[in-house]
């Protein structure tokens, strides 16, 4: 399944980075859910423990707004679901807030791709999400946080797990 997650900064980006293409796979499913049982071992030693940061590049960073040497721009009306359906032929689906549900087949076209560095996945009590810092910029990017319950509802796509 791939996500499509809202990005903010803090900071005003010359990139403007707005979204982020998340291909959730067994094997990025099984790091995340891996990832967790590492931070709730180590809440329960602390309480205080808030969040944990893991090198992780999983995400492809765009913006919408087009390449002027390649691309029309883009109507001031025109949504995100209208331009990656353009750009894809597929419907978007809504899967919870600041996130989209993709086809497999969807790609982002290298025009919106964005270069971010740095880039490391946060584990919280709530979820998974990621922070990035746009190439040769000081500001960061964080994504929307893909929420625990939908993770643990696509373990279907997990790898097996041996009996213990």
């Amino acid at each position: 399944m791939k996500l499509i997650l809202k990005c903010t900064s803090s900071e005003f980006s010359p990139d403007d980075i707005e979204w982020a293409l998340v291909n959730l796979n067994a094997s990025l499913l099984e790091r995340a859910l891996a990832r967790r049982r590492i931070f709730l071992q180590s809440q329960a030693q602390d309480a205080q423990l808030y969040d944990m940061f893991f090198w992780d590049n999983t995400p492809d960073f765009f913006s919408l707004y087009p390449d002027p040497d390649t691309d029309h721009p883009r109507d001031e009306d025109e949504s995100l679901e209208d331009t990656l359906r353009d750009h894809t032929g597929q419907p978007i689906e809504w899967a919870e807030n600041d996130l989209y549900r993709m086809s497999d087949e969807t790609a982002i076209p290298d025009a919106y791709l964005s270069a971010v560095e740095c880039t490391r996945m946060r584990v919280d009590a709530d979820g998974i999400a990621w922070t990035g810092y746009p190439k040769h910029l000081d500001a960061d990017v964080i994504t929307s946080t893909i929420p625990w319950g939908l993770l643990e509802g696509e373990r279907l796509f997990a790898l097996p797990q041996p009996d213990c």
